[in-house]
C-alpha cells in the first residue's frame, strides 16, 4: 500500500526542475536573440560598405571620364582663345591634380580582384596620355603662332619640340594645324575610344559591386528576418512560461487557498510540490473527519450498549 501511495505521491512536475527548464529556455532564446541582432548589425555594415563601394566606384570611373574631358576642353580653349590661364589649368590638372591618375589607383585597389576592369581602365588611360602629347603639342603650335613668351607658359608647354616644317609655318598655318589637332576626326576616334572603354569598364565594375550589394542586401533580409523569428519566439515562450506558472503554480496555490477557507478537502493538482501538500493536506484532513466522526458518536451514544443516548 505505501509502495502504491508512494508511486501515486512521485506524479507532477517539481518547481525546481520546471525553473531550471524555464532559465534554460529564457537563457536559449536570449542567446540567441543576442547573436540574431549582432548578425543584423554585421550586415547591415557589410551592406553599407556594399552600397559606399558601388558609389564609391562610380565616381572614381566618372572622375576618370572627366578629367579626360577637362584636359580636353582646357587644351580646345587655349588653341583657340589663346588664353595662357587655360594653359596653366591644363598643365596643373596634368601634373598635380592628377585625377585620371588617383582615380585609376582608387579603382585598383577597390576592385583587385577584376583583371579585366583595370586592363580597359589602364588601356583608356594610356589613350588619355597619348592624347595629352597630342593636345600640348597643339598648345605648343599656338603659343610659337603667338610668339608668346616662354617664361609666361608652363614648362610642358614650352619644352614641346616642334618639326623644322612646323616652325616654318606661318601663324595661321600653325593655328590651323593645332585646330586639327584637338577637333579632328582621329582626335574624336581617339575620345570615343576612351570613352568606349571606360563605358565597359563602367559595366563590368558596378555589376560587380552591385552584385556584392545585392548579396548583401539578402543576406540582410534573411538576418532581420532570422532576429523577427527570434523576437516573436522569445515573446511567445515568456507567455508559455507565464500560462505553466499559473497552472502549475498560481492557480493550485488560490484553490488551495479558497478550499482551506471552505475547510474541503483541496483538489490535486500543480506542480509535484503542490500534489504533494494537497495529498498530505487531505489525509489530515480524512483523519481530523474521521476523529470528529468518532467523537461525536461517541458523544450521541452509550460506551457500553452503544445505544444512542436520550435527551
Amino acid at each position: 500500500m505505501a509502495a502504491v501511495y508512494t508511486k501515486k505521491e512521485s506524479d507532477g512536475i517539481h518547481i525546481r526542475s520546471m525553473l531550471i527548464a524555464m532559465v534554460v529556455m529564457v537563457l536559449v532564446m536570449l542567446v540567441v536573440t543576442v547573436l540574431s541582432a549582432r548578425n543584423v548589425k554585421a550586415r547591415y555594415i557589410e551592406m553599407s560598405k556594399a552600397s559606399a563601394g558601388y558609389i564609391h566606384t562610380r565616381d572614381l570611373i566618372d572622375e576618370l571620364q572627366d578629367a579626360s574631358d577637362y584636359l580636353t576642353e582646357r587644351a580646345r580653349v587655349f588653341v583657340m582663345t589663346g588664353e595662357i590661364n587655360q594653359a596653366r589649368d591644363y598643365v596643373k590638372e596634368l601634373k598635380e591634380t592628377r585625377r585620371r591618375e588617383n582615380s585609376i589607383k582608387g579603382l585598383s585597389e577597390a576592385l583587385e580582384n577584376e583583371y579585366n576592369v583595370a586592363m580597359l581602365l589602364q588601356k583608356a588611360l594610356d589613350e588619355s596620355n597619348r592624347l595629352c602629347v597630342q593636345e600640348l603639342h597643339a598648345m605648343a603650335l599656338v603659343a610659337s603662332a603667338k610668339d608668346y613668351d616662354p617664361v609666361l607658359l608652363p614648362e610642358e608647354v614650352t619644352s614641346v619640340r616642334l618639326g623644322e616644317h612646323e616652325i616654318s609655318m606661318t601663324p595661321e598655318e600653325k593655328q590651323q594645324k593645332a585646330m586639327e589637332l584637338v577637333f579632328g576626326s582621329n582626335y574624336m576616334l581617339s575620345k570615343i575610344a576612351i570613352t568606349a572603354m571606360r563605358k565597359r569598364a563602367s559595366n563590368e565594375a558596378q555589376s560587380e559591386t552591385y552584385a556584392h550589394h545585392e548579396e548583401s542586401t539578402r543576406g540582410l533580409w534573411i538576418a532581420i528576418t532570422t532576429q523577427r523569428t527570434c523576437v516573436v519566439l522569445l515573446v511567445l515562450g515568456t507567455i508559455f512560461i507565464c500560462v505553466f506558472l499559473y497552472l502549475l503554480v498560481a492557480r493550485p496555490i488560490h484553490e488551495f487557498v479558497e478550499s482551506i477557507k471552505k475547510q474541503e478537502k483541496i483538489k490535486v493538482s500543480g506542480a509535484y510540490e503542490f500534489r504533494y501538500l494537497a495529498r498530505t493536506y487531505n489525509r489530515i484532513y480524512d483523519l481530523n473527519m474521521e476523529n470528529k466522526t468518532e467523537l461525536i458518536y461517541k458523544a450521541e451514544h452509550d460506551p457500553l450498549t452503544h445505544l444512542l443516548n436520550r435527551g
